[in-house]
């Protein structure tokens, strides 16, 4: 898959007047070297890719007593904290490709290695999916031979993902990647998108740092270990396995940057441990690191900006937030950047610049009730009377909210 990758999200939990709200974004990237490709079947592999037929994978029975050999304590963000998928199928949305059916095998084979924990199921519509495959023709701005050739963003709240979206690379210098190479990138960032936030130390695994392009990656008994106990949903099976994750994720992060110092995957990386650890002026330091070397990348000014969110310096926050939406064309990343500047704005007292932004975000996402809250205390501070009209058009849309105890505020307060 890769040489290294770093794993980003940007976690802020939010205190507003009525409303606490955890909001996570996690972004993960997986760096490519290429390999020399192995003489014999080379062809009829990539042949059998390209026609989305999964790869012939020796079956591997875990069972749920024995689940020792895993790397969760990778998968696991610095805290010890994680997300995962509330409900199967998980939908997907590949976009059109010349890759779209390697891609769909990838996905396929989660199907059929993890006995119905795991299961993806496909949309043609991308407004349908949950998760959105898409193929950029570059993820970062370098020339190095080692590159980025997946990204991976999960937009979580709470303990659950909501969205996920997946880039893979086609193609280095205009030359097409081995299908095999795409197929394992591909493998690797659906891990991601399942959760796994880190990599696994051992290189025959699929969530190891550098992924293969001379021969197909399978699952190990460790890969399926760990994705069980992540989806076991047992707190105390997690922890048993957790309890240095902090210090291990930390050393690795650091020896990371160390040996790859020009690299923004490394610094972001280490700036999210840093945050997961509490250590925001730490955290800030890194991801400027990374923001010297990619000024362009979205992600690296709303980590920033979560920091300062964080910090207590509302003001700050909600400039780099507005710095991150004016470098993606991502419509998630456009929706949680755009929360996070209005919340940051809101913290900041600022509150006619804040009904205005939350104006935006309930004309754009009428039945979001976390944005509605706060845009009808905004309404009741500020003496705006439509507030009425629009927890009206909420309740028409959104029956179940009635019972909500903010809603019934509201609602009390209007003399609905």
């Amino acid at each position: 898959m890769n040489k290294n990758i770093d794993t980003r999200y940007i976690t802020a939990i939010i205190f507003s007047f009525v409303l606490v709200v955890a909001v996570f974004i996690f972004n993960s990237k997986v760096l490519n070297r290429l390999s020399t490709q192995s003489p014999q079947d080379v062809q009829q592999t990539e042949e059998n890719l390209l026609n989305g037929v999964a790869p012939a994978a020796s079956p591997v029975n875990i069972s749920d007593s024995d689940l020792s050999d895993n790397y969760i304590s990778n998968a696991v963000n610095a805290s010890g904290s994680y997300s995962i998928w509330q409900s199967m199928p998980i939908s997907v949305y590949i976009s059109e490709n010349p890759y779209k059916r390697v891609v769909e095998s990838a996905f396929n084979a989660y199907n059929t290695s993890f006995n119905g924990i795991i299961n993806f199921s496909f949309v043609d519509n991308p407004n349908n999916a949950q998760v959105k495959v898409t193929f950029p023709s570059q993820i970062e701005n370098t020339n190095s031979d080692q590159f980025i050739s997946g990204l991976t963003n999960n937009f979580n709240s709470g303990k659950y993902i909501q969205s996920s979206t997946i880039q893979l690379l086609t193609q280095k210098n205009g030359v097409n990647l081995s299908s095999t190479s795409v197929y394992n990138t591909a493998l690797h960032e659906i891990g991601h998108a399942l959760g796994i936030n880190g990599h696994s130390q051992n290189r025959d695994d699929v969530m190891f740092a550098q992924t293969l392009s001379n021969r197909v990656s399978s699952f190990t008994a460790r890969d399926i270990a760990t994705i069980k106990i992540m989806y076991s949903n047992d707190d105390n099976l997690i922890n048993q396995h957790t309890a240095s994750a902090g210090t291990e994720k930390l050393k690795e992060a650091i020896r990371y940057t160390r040996e790859v110092p020009n690299k923004t995957a490394g610094w972001i990386n280490l700036g999210n441990v840093y945050y997961d650890l509490k250590m925001l002026p730490e955290a800030l330091e890194a991801y400027k690191k990374a923001l010297q070397i990619d000024p362009s990348d979205s992600n690296i000014y709303a980590s920033m900006g979560t920091c300062y969110f964080s910090s207590g310096k509302y003001t700050t926050a909600a400039e780099f937030f507005g710095y991150a939406i004016e470098r993606t064309a991502e419509p998630v990343e456009i929706e949680n950047y755009e929360y996070m500047k209005a919340l940051s704005t809101l913290s900041a007292k600022k509150y006619d610049d804040a009904f205005v932004q939350y104006s935006s975000l309930i004309n754009k996402y009428p039945n979001k009730k976390e944005y509605l809250i706060n845009y009808l205390y905004l309404c009741a501070y500020l003496k705006k009377p439509e507030g009425k009209e629009k927890l009206q058009a909420f309740l028409q849309a959104n029956p179940d909210a009635n019972n909500d105890k903010n809603i019934q505020q509201y609602k009390a307060y209007y003399k609905l």
